[in-house]
C-alpha cells in the first residue's frame, strides 16, 4: 500500500496547491475565476477515481501474489474470478467446461485488476464513482465500508464532473453557483472520505480478509 498512499498524498498536495491559488484569487466576480472554480471538480473527481482504482489494484495484487487457490478465497473473490473466466467458457465444448469446473477448486486465483476490467466491462469505475458505487465495491470485495465520513458530497462531485465532461453545462455557469468556502468544504470531505476508505482497504489487505 506504500505506493497507493504516496499517490494519494501527492494528488492531495496538487489539489491543495490549486485551491490555495483559488483562495488567493483577487476578483471573485471574474469569469476566469468561475471557470477555475468549476475545474476544481475535475481535480477532485480525478483524486476520487485514481484513489479507488489504486486501492482495487492493490487488493488484486495482494490476493494474486499470495498464490491462493479458488477454494482458499472468500466467496466474493471467487465470484470475481468466475466473472473473469466466464467468457473463456463460452468458447469451450461441454466436455471441456466440465473438465474446467472439476479443476476450479485447485485453480490458482491470479486476476490483475486491469485485466479484470478489460474482460468484464461492467466492472469499470470510469466516470461513475460516488459514495453508493464505493459502498457496492466494498460489498463486492468485502472490505469494510466507511463509518466516520458520510461522503454524500461525492455524488455532487461525480455529477458535476460528468455534466462538464458531457458538455451539459459550461465551466463558467457551473463555477458561478459555488463559492470558495463551499468548494473548500467539498474538497476536504472527499479527501477525508478517501483516506478512511484507504485505511479500510489497508487493514483488509494486512489481515488478508480475502482469504477464508
Amino acid at each position: 500500500m506504500i505506493s497507493v498512499w504516496t499517490d494519494y498524498n501527492n494528488r492531495v498536495r496538487e489539489i491543495n496547491l490549486y485551491f490555495e491559488f483559488l483562495n488567493n484569487y483577487s476578483n471573485d466576480s471574474d469569469d476566469l475565476f468561475k471557470i477555475l472554480k468549476a475545474n476544481g471538480f475535475l481535480l477532485i473527481y480525478n483524486l476520487i477515481e485514481s484513489t479507488v482504482r489504486n486501492g482495487l489494484e492493490e487488493i488484486h495484487s495482494s490476493f494474486s501474489n499470495d498464490v491462493l487457490s479458488y477454494a482458499e478465497v472468500i466467496d466474493e473473490i471467487q465470484s470475481i474470478w468466475i466473472d473473469y473466466n466466464f467468457k473463456k467458457f463460452q468458447n469451450l465444448s461441454a466436455t471441456s467446461i466440465a473438465k474446467e469446473i472439476n479443476q476450479i477448486g485447485s485453480a490458482i486465483i491470479n486476476v490483475g485488476y486491469s485485466q479484470y476490467i478489460e474482460q468484464v466491462r461492467s466492472g469499470d469505475i470510469s466516470g461513475n464513482l460516488d459514495k453508493r458505487k464505493i459502498e457496492k465495491l466494498a460489498e463486492r470485495y468485502r472490505f469494510k465500508k466507511n463509518t466516520k465520513i458520510g461522503g454524500t458530497d461525492l455524488f455532487k462531485v461525480k455529477d458535476n464532473r460528468n455534466r462538464l465532461a458531457h458538455g451539459e453545462i459550461s465551466f463558467k455557469d457551473l463555477g458561478k453557483t459555488y463559492d470558495k468556502n463551499e468548494l473548500n468544504r467539498i474538497k476536504r470531505v472527499c479527501e477525508l472520505y478517501l483516506k478512511e476508505m484507504l485505511l479500510k482497504i489497508d487493514r483488509y489487505i494486512q489481515d488478508k480478509d480475502y482469504q477464508k
